[in-house]
């Protein structure tokens, strides 16, 4: 039997997805994990922190955890809230 012919002109994405869409860059990732451990050392919780933001509980958990993007503007929305400046989150 013969192999069905695959077409080279048809381009295939090689980034991988999460539920919530592309893999987040990897200043997006070092930023969750340092904000992340920032906001536990101030003793906010993720609830806390939608109060001081009015970004969504589930928007934070899953940025945090790596399963969505986020821009600058709720990156420095975020940092604002746990009170540390946002250049130090994205240092690794």
């Amino acid at each position: 039997m013969a192999k069905p012919v695959t077409n080279p002109t048809k381009s295939v994405s090689v980034r991988a997805k999460t539920r919530a869409g592309t893999v987040p860059s990897e200043a997006r990732l070092i930023f969750a994990r340092n904000y992340k451990r920032e906001r536990k050392k101030a003793g906010l919780t993720q609830e806390a922190i939608r109060h001081k933001t009015g970004l969504c509980q589930s928007f934070i958990s899953e940025f945090e955890n790596g399963h969505t993007s986020i821009n600058i503007d709720n990156m420095a929305a975020l940092s604002d809230a746990i009170g540390v400046p946002l250049w130090k989150l994205l240092v690794p």
